[in-house]
């Protein structure tokens, strides 16, 4: 009769477990990689949103008499912004008025704008309101 020396263990071997605490540190650092351009992006995008309301709010206040070039510094919840009003005349009677709002982003980074135009009839006072 022979006896059986073989041990059976039911746990795990120091190899396995080094294993997967390597492959749960890969995938936890993927994670937070994915998470912190998630909030980068969302960040921008808020920063993009308030620059294309400044452009937006300070055209749907314009009159074609009050369209002349202009530069001014806005301080916003998001950043600050620059902006930038130019008057072209298209032709007798009429003025193409834009809006340019620039950014920086991040710190010293890579110049960013958005752009609003709107043309108007010169002599018109519009109207405000429905009726």
């Amino acid at each position: 009769m022979k006896a059986d020396h073989r041990c059976k263990h039911s746990g795990f071997t120091l190899l396995e477990m080094l294993l997967a605490t390597l492959l749960l540190a890969v995938f936890c650092g993927g994670i937070m990689a994915a998470w912190e351009q998630l909030a980068a992006n969302r960040q921008e995008r808020m920063i993009q949103m308030e620059a294309l309301m400044l452009a937006q709010n300070r055209m749907e206040g314009m009159r074609a008499d009050f369209c002349r070039p202009s530069s001014e510094q806005v301080v916003g919840k998001h950043g600050t912004y620059l902006l930038r009003q130019q008057a072209t005349d298209v032709e007798p009677g009429l003025i193409w008025c834009q809006i340019e709002v620039e950014w920086r982003e991040g710190a010293g980074g890579a110049l960013s704008a958005v752009q609003l135009g709107k043309l108007f009839q010169t002599g018109v006072v519009p109207e405000r309101g429905f009726r």
